[in-house]
């Protein structure tokens, strides 16, 4: 009986990681798909906003989501064999916690949106887009306790097919909503693709809360989970937040250095998009490939660290990082000769393929990064991954601001930035 109890445990953990490496590929290439859609549908002008904008939504929903998903499947995959909490308190506690979080940012956010539209991103035109994410921020707490709590209790398929759900959601919707209200003006469209986020939030959800009755798990559990969840979800918001705080502040940096050389607002917006709505996303299109193979080589990776079998550890990291770098050098190799042409079949322009063809070859790094990153974390070297990760970001945009002084690079110092922050961040996890 044991044995086959084993022998089932393992199958389903198979089955599991099947599933989760099928579905975040599918979420990966959706998300790449989605952001053709919008490119294509909003035109340069609408692109743009919405790509300056984004940073600072990402932020707001970080701190308002408070990583409760992560918290909860360690709380409640450790309460299946310690009983200490009911499940059901674990999931009130996490949303009394989630909705305090999603008011502090919605009052943060309500006393800095003035200022944050107007003068440090210099454009009054995302004041409505940025505004707009209040109306979802405690869904996406929700959605991160039901997604947390279906991580712990082992249907990790759910939680997999949720983030699918949500991708093909928010496409359908934003495309219906920017097809009806295109004439509307291009702060209105940006501000309902925005919105759309949150609809595919919500649909995710229901779904979530839907399969929640057949996957009820009744413990009678006695002891106050509010501290176990807040130890884990606050320390991990924390890290998160560094990445999540770099990526706001890059527009801020990066407008007001151009700013002090006389660019004006439109064209700063325009030259941020050129390379976060255009070039990257080009250049990067297949990482979720390297994604996926971080994702499934960390737990074989832990194992054998573990067993102390440091050859099947090594082979295991060179096949990762070889089988990383083949996609980014095969579409580097494509992108470097025919940049102009897969701009313009993938989002129907020229904008920002002369970025494409220069710096395509340079992004390399950047695809063996998220096994690396695995890798690290694999043989507990989590503390040593922040600190670097802190180090990067302060350099990043220290790149950002003193190259645009630079009279030869000027605008250009937000890709160069990336590029050098990239190799830099790399090789140093590497070596």
């Amino acid at each position: 009986m044991m044995k086959k109890g084993l022998r089932f445990l393992k199958n389903n953990l198979v089955k599991n990681t099947i599933i989760l490496i099928i579905c975040s590929l599918l979420v990966k290439m959706l998300g790449l798909f989605n952001r053709i859609v919008l490119t294509r549908l909003l035109g340069n002008e609408g692109i743009s906003l919405y790509t300056i904008c984004l940073p600072s939504i990402m932020l707001f929903m970080s701190i308002s989501g408070l990583s409760l998903n992560i918290a909860l499947s360690k709380v409640v995959s450790e309460n299946l064999v310690t009983k200490k909490y009911k499940n059901r308190t674990i999931l009130i506690k996490s949303l009394i916690l989630g909705l305090i979080s999603s008011l502090v940012a919605t009052l943060i956010l309500l006393a800095i949106i003035n200022p944050l539209s107007n003068k440090w991103l210099n454009q009054p035109n995302s004041y409505y887009p940025i505004l707009s994410v209040i109306l979802f921020l405690p869904i996406v707490v929700a959605n991160n306790i039901i997604r947390g709590y279906y991580n712990g209790i082992n249907k990790v398929n759910i939680s997999a097919y949720a983030n699918v759900i949500e991708q093909i959601s928010r496409i359908l919707v934003s495309t219906i909503l920017i097809y009806l209200f295109a004439s509307k003006g291009k702060v209105l469209v940006v501000t309902l693709a925005i919105i759309s986020m949150g609809v595919g939030e919500v649909i995710s959800l229901i779904y979530g809360i839907i399969k929640l009755k057949k996957n009820t798990i009744h413990i009678d559990g006695t002891n106050n989970p509010l501290k176990a969840i807040s130890s884990i979800a606050f320390p991990t918001t924390f890290s998160r937040l560094i990445g999540n705080f770099t990526f706001f502040l890059e527009p801020i940096i990066y407008t007001f250095a151009l700013n002090r050389i006389n660019y004006s607002s439109d064209v700063i917006m325009y030259k941020y998009s050129e390379v976060n709505a255009y070039a990257v996303p080009l250049i990067t299109m297949f990482a979720f490939v390297s994604t996926s193979i971080a994702t499934s080589i960390a737990p074989n990776i832990s194992i054998n660290y573990v067993q102390k079998d440091i050859n099947k550890v090594n082979n295991l990291i060179q096949k990762a990082l070889i089988f990383s770098l083949i996609p980014g050098i095969f579409i580097s190799i494509i992108l470097f000769h025919f940049s102009s042409d897969y701009m313009n079949l993938i989002y129907g322009t020229n904008i920002g393929s002369q970025y494409v063809k220069y710096f395509s070859f340079a992004f390399l790094l950047f695809y063996i990064e998220p096994p690396i990153v695995s890798i690290l974390q694999a043989i507990g070297k989590s503390k040593t991954i922040s600190i670097v990760s802190i180090i990067s970001n302060i350099f990043k945009l220290m790149l950002i601001f003193f190259l645009t002084f630079i009279p030869k690079i000027s605008y250009n110092s937000l890709i160069i930035a990336m590029v050098i922050n990239s190799v830099f961040l790399t090789l140093v996890q590497f070596f």
